[in-house]
């Protein structure tokens, strides 16, 4: 398992917390072997992104590339924090834990799940909701970052 944490905000993030976190949440969702990295990038970077990619003109939580789907699984996750922390205080819900589910997210794309119809949505949903039950938050003692 390689987790390459990348910060390109100018923020400080800390990339070993970051690591710890990704790799607990690897072995959650039943991906051990993986070569994953994780960018963490601003705003307009993550809108320009989400342009190129998906041809949507704002800043998302989260993009996540898959690149091989072998034996190692390979991709990247790009988070853009000021939109996850944003959109939890819309919703009034607590940005850390925020952060950890739209990793979750991520990881569940990495692994084959998608959204794309209303189907596939509500069994990714079941499948996160489940998820973040079994996760105990407060072990995760690192998710300062």
């Amino acid at each position: 398992m390689t987790v390459l944490v990348h910060n390109f905000t100018g923020h400080p993030i800390s990339i070993a917390r970051i690591k710890i976190i990704v790799r607990k949440l690897l072995l959650l969702v039943g991906l051990r072997q993986v070569s994953l990295g994780v960018s963490f990038v601003s705003p307009q970077q993550s809108k320009a992104l989400n342009f190129r990619y998906r041809r949507k003109r704002r800043p998302t939580t989260i993009l996540t590339f898959i690149y091989s789907t072998g034996k190692v699984i390979q991709g990247d996750m790009v988070l853009c924090l000021p939109v996850i922390f944003r959109e939890a205080k819309a919703h009034k819900k607590n940005g850390k834990e925020s952060l950890l589910y739209i990793l979750l997210h991520g990881l569940l794309h990495l692994k084959g799940y998608d959204h794309k119809n209303s189907r596939d949505q509500k069994r990714m949903e079941l499948i996160e909701a489940r998820l973040m039950h079994k996760l105990n938050v407060s072990k995760f003692k690192y998710l300062n970052i």
